[in-house]
Order: structure tokens, then C-alpha cells, then sequence
């Protein structure tokens, strides 16, 4: 059977880790996975393309992935797009777009975006992809 969906691209702050507090220097920041993260990224990369989105201000995509090396997590992610990189934040859909770019893809559709944030829901509706809140995912605490 087909898969209805060609890639899943997630939030890294929120979604994949705990929200850092809003201006911490980069240097100061610690990881901590959300549950299951790395299964759940195995689990995912078994059918479809995987991708993290993140909306931070100050970290590029070497930084975030510098960030997510020790736990594997960088190692599940195809690409990495960030607001820096791209100039833009959510609600704007261009970090998500260019997501979808770099993965070589061209119907947004077939694109999941999950977040946890109001604004990356409009986000993902702006770029034409579904959305999945973070909370209402089978198995989260929150």
C-alpha cells in the first residue's frame, strides 16, 4: 500500500525537546528529548521522509543539529531548516516550504507538519500542508 504521506516535518522546540526559555544563550542550552522521541523518529522514517522545523532565533541548522547529535535525533532527520536560515518565522509557511524544497518534494498535501504552537498550525495551513498539535497525539503527557 502506498503512503498517504511523503515526508513528516516536526517542530524541534516543543515537539522533539522541551521548549528552551525564550532568549537563553545558545551556549547555556541543555537537550532534553521528549519521551519516545527516537522511537517514534525510527518508527516514522520506516514509511516516509522525516524533517525538524524550528522557529528559534538565535540557532542555525549546524547549531540544532550540534544540539541533537549526542541523542541520535540529528542522525533521524533528513533535513534541518530553521528560522535563521531562512529569515522568517512561523506563521510564515517559508521555513516550512523550504523544507519541503530541500527534500525534493512538490505537493505540500502530502506533507505533515507537527507542532505545538497556534503558529505552526497557520503556518502548515498557509504552506498547504496537514497538521498534527503536538497535544493531541496519542501518548503525550501534556
Amino acid at each position: 500500500m502506498k503512503a498517504l504521506l511523503d515526508a513528516v516535518l516536526v517542530d524541534i522546540g516543543g515537539a522533539l525537546v522541551d521548549q528552551a526559555s525564550s532568549g537563553a544563550p545558545a551556549a547555556d542550552l541543555e537537550l532534553h528529548l521528549r519521551a519516545e522521541v527516537v522511537e517514534d523518529l525510527q518508527w516514522i522514517r520506516e514509511t516516509v521522509r522525516v524533517g525538524a522545523v524550528s522557529d528559534t532565533a538565535m540557532m542555525d541548522e549546524a547549531q540544532n543539529r550540534q544540539l541533537l547529535e549526542p541523542s541520535g535525533v540529528s542522525d533521524l532527520l533528513e533535513i534541518v531548516v530553521t528560522s535563521v536560515d531562512v529569515g522568517a518565522e512561523t506563521p510564515d509557511p517559508k521555513p516550512l516550504l523550504v523544507a519541503m524544497e530541500r527534500l525534493g518534494l512538490d505537493n505540500p498535501a502530502r506533507i505533515l507538519y507537527i507542532g505545538d504552537q497556534p503558529d505552526d498550525d497557520a503556518a502548515a495551513t498557509a504552506a498547504g500542508m496537514a497538521y498534527a498539535p503536538l497535544s493531541g497525539l496519542a501518548g503525550d503527557a501534556d
